[in-house]
């Protein structure tokens, strides 16, 4: 799946710590599945859409990519 968004089109209020994803989007991934998706990134194609980031140990959501993500997988 690639990264179909060029990263200097992404603004920064675009980019939400898990916790933040979770708390706004609820319906959509709450933590255990966010969690779940996260930890199966490889097998799910999530890694390689770009929609996540790990800096110093920390998740971090990138919003228009997760949603791409989840609409090619539907």
């Amino acid at each position: 799946m690639p990264k179909d968004l060029p990263i200097d089109e992404i603004r920064l209020d675009e980019i939400q710590s898990f916790d933040a994803f979770c708390k706004r989007y609820p319906d959509i991934a709450n933590e255990a599945r966010l969690r779940w998706w996260i930890y199966h990134r490889q097998a799910n194609g999530l890694q390689a859409s770009g929609a996540i980031v790990k800096r110093a140990g920390r998740w971090y959501i990138v919003v228009p990519r997760i949603k791409n993500w989840l609409l090619q997988a539907a």
